[in-house]
């Protein structure tokens, strides 16, 4: 009967784990839906996105990988290549682009969430993301390589580090990308 129960329990407490995930956001596109953590600021919907007007921050990914967890947000533009990617459990692709030897992680938003469709910029993040399915190729869960040279302009984020490829020492990212092309610079 002890385990029985326990049985029982695990079942609760796992389908409960599943509504509270899904809860809101099956709508959205990703497999467990949209994002929840900081999405107002990731997504560009947040009251304080004024940075946006102003021209963008030419950078390096090994500059952003070296600034202050503190660092004010900005329109950012650095060069890199995509070598891996694959998709989140939010919906969004999420790329690590390499550059002289430093990681960075760079995100394109899922279009079909709430948060972007408000954005002011979603034609932007819908329109990058269109550029990234057909130029490198579509994400699945599963990790995929990837050597596509290219130019991203979007948000410079300092997300927390928690265990995600491809991020850099201080959890900078470009998050979500508002302009993707590709680039034979190096």
């Amino acid at each position: 009967m002890r385990g029985t129960t326990q049985t029982v329990l695990i079942a609760i407490v796992l389908l409960l784990a599943a509504v509270l995930l899904l809860s809101g956001n099956a709508k959205c596109g990703g497999v467990l839906g949209c994002g929840v953590e900081k999405i107002e600021i990731k997504d560009l919907c947040d009251p304080d996105t004024a940075f946006l007007a102003i021209p963008p921050v030419h950078s390096t990914v090994k500059i952003e990988g070296l600034l202050p967890i503190s660092s004010p947000r900005r329109l950012v533009v650095v060069s890199g290549t995509i070598t891996a990617y694959k998709a989140e459990l939010d919906g969004d692709i999420h790329c690590c682009i390499e550059d002289g030897g430093a990681k960075m992680i760079v995100e394109f938003p899922d279009p079909d969430c709430p948060t972007v469709k408000r954005s002011s910029r979603y034609v932007q993040m819908r329109v990058s993301r269109e550029w990234f399915l057909k130029n490198v190729g579509i994400p699945t869960a599963k990790l995929k390589k990837a050597n596509v040279r290219a130019e991203f302009m979007g948000q410079q984020f300092m997300d927390r580090l928690h265990g995600q490829f491809g991020a850099a020492p201080n959890g900078c990212e470009i998050h979500g990308v508002l302009l993707a092309e590709k680039s034979n610079s190096r």
